[in-house]
């Protein structure tokens, strides 16, 4: 895969009227890896599964938003398959893909159908290897001492949310603070987890988890991010304080709760 991924300045230098760009897992222009890239392109595809956002991508070929699918890769999976009946899928790309549907589904028990475990149950046919793909999520031991430190400083808001905050500098810190929130939904009780961590340029990300009850993206959306019902994120622009942006916070929880 040495010549697969390339940079934003090469794929800019190469991108012409013929070329195809397929944006997935994302359907707002900002959110991509290389915004730049869709600025003037004329043949652009859009495949995702989260609610759109008012920066949404327009003028599409082709836009598969299918907000009921598990994950991207499933939608990926069904989306091969048609193209190519009987297709068969190198191991190492069936295990990415099996991998995405683990991630968004917190290992197959949220936001799942029949069509969920049919294309898990393909991918299994494809000889990946179950074990292995845990291994691609597993944190090491540094980011394993974050995480736990994360989650012992969480507090309960309205007896069914916790809130917790990062205080230092940490390292892999969208992997820290996702763990993190998906960790705190394990705890009796709690239907919804927030997450907040501060930046080096001032601005503040949360990043939300729900067990599906409490709908995250409708909250996030309201702080000016987006996501979906069980996961959802935002970051707040020269936030003044973690206290401020915390209160915030609360209060958008408060309202949400009270509709």
């Amino acid at each position: 895969y040495d010549d697969v991924f390339i940079t934003t300045s090469y794929a800019l230098a190469i991108r012409d009227e013929k070329t195809l760009i397929v944006v997935v897992d994302v359907s707002d222009a900002p959110r991509c890896e290389a915004p730049r890239l869709l600025d003037g392109a004329e043949n652009v595809v859009v495949i995702d599964h989260h609610r759109r956002g008012s920066a949404y991508i327009r003028n599409t070929l082709l836009d598969y938003n299918e907000v009921n699918a598990s994950s991207t890769s499933e939608l990926m999976v069904e989306i091969l398959q048609y193209m190519h009946p009987g297709l068969s899928i190198p191991k190492l790309e069936a295990e990415a893909l099996y991998a995405g549907i683990l991630v968004d589904t917190k290992n197959l028990v949220f936001k799942t159908g029949r069509r969920t475990f049919a294309a898990a149950a393909f991918l299994r046919g494809e000889n990946v290897d179950t074990v292995t793909v845990r291994k691609y999520t597993q944190p090491d031991l540094d980011t394993f001492l974050e995480i736990s430190n994360v989650t012992k400083n969480a507090k309960i808001f309205e007896d069914i949310i916790a809130i917790s905050r990062v205080t230092d500098k940490i390292s892999n810190s969208d992997l820290v603070i996702s763990i993190s929130a998906d960790q705190m939904l394990n705890v009796l009780g709690i239907e919804a987890s927030f997450v907040l961590y501060r930046f080096d340029d001032g601005s503040v990300k949360i990043t939300a988890r729900s067990l599906g009850e409490i709908n995250v993206q409708v909250i996030m959306s309201r702080l000016g991010g987006g996501g979906h019902l069980t996961a959802a994120a935002t970051v707040i622009k020269d936030a003044v304080s973690l206290d401020s942006v915390e209160k915030m916070l609360t209060e958008q929880i408060k309202a949400y709760l009270d509709n």
